[in-house]
């Protein structure tokens, strides 16, 4: 998929801004956001979205660059953004999950810089 890397730099994007801005939401207007986005499953379909884009666009990205250092980053941050769903504390869980996606946007970043050089 050519444009993985686009598409999974814009998925993480959106999840950070899920991650930061929906507390401020929740503490400021609740009505004004949707209940499914402080959902679990939420969380869930998100992260069943972002694990084949991400192995799309790097594996994509691998093939001309050959560098494992990204490969190593994306799947970094895809494990924190598991171990994110899997907590119990919001905190945590948010902690998680913000590192996580800055490391996957990390990789896809790098990942179309460095196709394109290749």
């Amino acid at each position: 998929m050519r444009y993985a890397d686009e598409v999974a730099v814009g998925l993480s994007l959106a999840c950070l801004v899920h991650c930061l801005v929906l507390p401020m939401f929740i503490v400021l207007a609740p009505w004004v956001f949707p209940v499914f986005l402080a959902n679990e499953g939420f969380h869930i379909a998100m992260l069943a979205v972002a694990v084949p884009v991400s192995a799309l666009g790097i594996g994509y990205g691998f093939r001309v660059h050959r560098d494992m250092r990204l490969v190593a980053l994306a799947a970094l941050g895809l494990l924190l953004m598991v171990l994110g769903v899997l907590q119990e504390t919001e905190t945590l869980e948010r902690g998680l999950t913000v590192v996580g996606v800055a490391c996957v946007a990390a990789a896809h970043t790098l990942n179309w810089q460095w196709r394109r050089r290749g």
